[in-house]
């Protein structure tokens, strides 16, 4: 793993991945890192909004995530087993629908497009540490299976270019906890 970067991706989901990805298209020198050491097959989302596949468009990825997921049509409200009321999404309002796909699709669809530009997601690494120091943020990355292990690297980079760690992980995360002042 290589000892600096100009940004540190903390965490492979959906957002890490889809900022990784335009960071590799834009030759911005990065590295992402995500504690998970495979891809994990639980269902967090099932929604992708219109606007994101817009810019999936963009970036060529939109017609795998049309393949591999279902535009929903309409809602049904439920309470207590019975239909309240119905929502009927329209069609022709935007370029896309409102598309039901799983959060481990999304992911695989992310994590191609990431490859196919040559970028890579470091799995089982997790975010240690970080701090602001005053020639720029050191980030301290540990093996995520070992509570604590030998193996730790740090990146440092300008405090200027980056003035904190891109947080794309869970509310109880070290990039979300850790204040900088």
């Amino acid at each position: 793993m290589k000892q600096e970067t100009d940004v540190l991706v903390v965490g492979g989901g959906p957002v890490g991945l889809m900022l990784a990805a335009e960071l590799q298209r834009r030759c911005v020198d990065h590295l992402l890192v995500e504690e998970r050491p495979a891809p994990s097959y639980f269902v967090k989302a099932l929604g992708v909004s219109p606007r994101t596949l817009e810019i999936w468009d963009q970036v060529g990825i939109a017609r795998a995530a049309m393949d591999a997921g279902m535009f929903l049509r309409g809602a049904a409200i439920l309470v207590n087993g019975e239909v309240t009321s119905r929502v009927e999404t329209p069609e022709d309002r935007f370029p896309f629908g409102p598309l039901v796909l799983a959060q481990f699709e999304t992911e695989r669809i992310l994590r191609d497009h990431l490859a196919r530009m040559g970028g890579a997601v470091h799995g089982g690494l997790a975010l240690a540490s970080f701090e602001a120091t005053a020639s720029g943020i050191v980030a301290r990355v540990r093996d995520a299976a070992r509570a604590s292990s030998a193996r730790s690297s740090a990146a440092t980079w300008p405090a200027a270019m980056v003035p904190t760690v891109p947080c794309a992980t869970a509310s109880d995360s070290t990039t979300r906890a850790t204040p900088i002042p």
